[in-house]
């Protein structure tokens, strides 16, 4: 029963599915014939010869453009315009590396003024502070006299005068960086002549390589308007035939999903199938157990009926559940069941009635039934004392009634009168089944 509860679910989901792949199905209904293979191919062929087609269209285009070259005299001019830009590179070059120089010498010059500058300074300073006379110490403001030492001792700091000509020195260092300013200043000069020489040069450049480019321009444009017709009818043809390469493999690509989408379907259509086979098959011999069931249900009732049980607060009426397959008495399961006498007549009408449904439906089940202690939990007084006449007849009944397919062994201490010419073997403790010596 669980395998059929699964089973549903898995055949709704193949249903739904083969829904799905019938309405993907419908916008191809061309394709929906048994000639995929031959479809698939023809479009391979045309492909093929559209891709052949473009290669050699293209080779037309390469030739035709060098023919146009050849044609035009544009080889000639391409070459004198790289050969013209490759010079306006190399002035261009030029003249950066002339301004660089420029801004370099100007920096210099810049320079050597500020150091003439302090030149001047330091001359006019020490032809200044010689005819000085201090009155006052510079360093801690006292007064000073001028007569406080002979004339070869600095009266201020009282050691004897270094002479030198330091002043000449600083004239004729002062003459030589002024010097290096004039020169400084014809490099200035030639540098700018320089850069106005280079800038001509590279406007000439540039009107060169403009004119050259307009000459080709209007080259190009007299071949281009001369073979239009040509030019326009090569880039449509292949234009169309990129076009076509492209529906075509469109097609193709649509055939391969629709022949995926066949083969998928048949899967699924072959997978229903079974699973709806598996079903029926599951739910006729679901059907069938639950006759069988219903059928041990009556021969259980009938059963119980001939044991006389009853329930004193409830009329009785049996059944065998679906869940655990034991027997319910009167909506009480077989495990509630308080009485053990009534346990024991339950069980022994629901043991028997399985053997004799399962000869009368041809089931294979042993016919063979053993039963021990019949009356061991019955009384031997007035009701239960019937119950156990009751149970034995019951079984010699059926036992008559099926003789040859069943067979019944009752072991039981207490055996009624009229079930004495039944008995086949009597035990005691002096007289045991076996005997010293392993010997029956």
């Amino acid at each position: 029963m669980p395998k059929l509860r699964v089973s549903k679910p898995r055949l709704g989901a193949s249903n739904c599915a083969v829904k799905i792949l019938r309405g993907r199905q419908q916008p191809l209904p061309t394709f929906s014939r048994p000639a995929h293979s031959q479809n698939i191919e023809h479009i391979n062929d045309e492909l093929r010869q559209a891709q052949a087609e473009l290669v050699s269209l293209e080779n037309e285009a390469a030739a035709y453009a060098r023919r146009a070259h050849s044609e035009s005299a544009s080889l000639r001019l391409r070459r004198q315009i790289e050969a013209t830009e490759i010079t306006l590179s190399d002035q261009e070059r030029q003249l950066n590396a002339v301004r660089k120089n420029l801004d370099e010498l100007t920096d210099l010059k810049e320079t050597l003024s500020i150091q003439s500058q302090r030149f001047i300074r330091a001359i006019v300073a020490d032809e200044w502070l010689v005819d000085f006379d201090f009155v006052v110490c510079p360093r801690c403001g006292t007064e000073v006299d001028s007569n406080r030492a002979t004339v070869e001792m600095c009266y201020l700091c009282g050691q004897p005068p270094q002479k030198g000509d330091f002043q000449a020195e600083l004239i004729k260092e002062q003459e030589r960086i002024a010097s290096q300013i004039v020169e400084t200043s014809d490099l200035l000069g030639a540098r700018a002549l320089e850069i106005a020489h280079l800038q001509a040069e590279i406007d000439q450049t540039r009107e060169q390589l403009s004119l050259l480019n307009r000459d080709l321009d209007l080259r190009t444009a007299e071949f281009v308007s001369t073979h239009s017709d040509t030019i326009a009818s090569q880039a449509a043809a292949q234009a169309r035939l990129r076009e076509q390469l492209m529906r075509l493999r469109e097609y193709r690509e649509l055939i391969t999903q629709f022949d995926d989408l066949v083969s998928l379907r048949a899967r699924l259509d072959e997978q229903r199938s079974d699973l709806s086979d598996a079903l029926n098959r599951r739910e006729k011999r679901s059907e069938e157990a639950e006759q069988m069931i219903r059928r041990l249900e009556m021969r259980f009732q009938n059963y119980l009926e001939r044991l006389h049980v009853s329930l004193s607060d409830l009329p009785l009426d049996s059944t065998i559940s679906r869940t655990t397959y034991l027997p319910e008495i009167s909506g009480r399961p077989f495990d509630t069941l308080s009485s053990q006498g009534l346990s024991v007549l339950v069980n022994v009408a629901h043991a028997l009635a399985h053997h004799t449904v399962s000869i009368d439906e041809g089931l294979p089940l042993p016919d063979l039934l053993v039963l021990d202690g019949l009356s061991s939990n019955v009384g031997h007084e007035g009701f239960d004392l019937a119950r156990r006449d009751d149970t034995y007849r019951l079984l010699m009944e059926e036992t008559q009634r099926y003789a040859g397919r069943l067979q019944v062994i009752a072991l039981d201490n207490d055996v009624p009168q009229f079930g004495r010419d039944s008995v086949v073997m009597t035990l005691s403790t002096a007289d045991r089944l076996v005997r010293p010596g392993g010997t029956i």
